[in-house]
């Protein structure tokens, strides 16, 4: 598997399975608490905060931004997958 692939499926899992979208904040979470995400990240390394990178999510952010859609919901920011949106209208 390319390295970042099990995070970016795992992202729109994430996406797909939330009702209403997930916040950025959201989604940085729940990939910081898949295990097996944050060890295919940290493969070569051993930080002390097993956490996903801010300099990474920017990078993932925005290779995926074509496939996201972010709306108003809650007096906030969500995001859901491009596929799910054609349902929240």
């Amino acid at each position: 598997m390319v390295t970042g692939a099990l995070l970016v499926h795992r992202l729109f899992a994430y996406l797909h399975l939330s009702n209403l979208g997930l916040t950025e904040n959201e989604l940085v979470d729940l990939i910081s608490l898949d295990d097996e995400v944050l060890t295919d990240v940290f493969q070569y390394s051993a930080p002390p905060l097993r956490r996903l990178p801010a300099v990474l999510w920017a990078r993932i952010r925005n290779s995926i931004e074509e496939y996201v859609v972010t709306r108003e919901a809650n007096g906030g920011k969500v995001n859901s997958s491009l596929h799910m949106s054609q349902y929240l209208l």
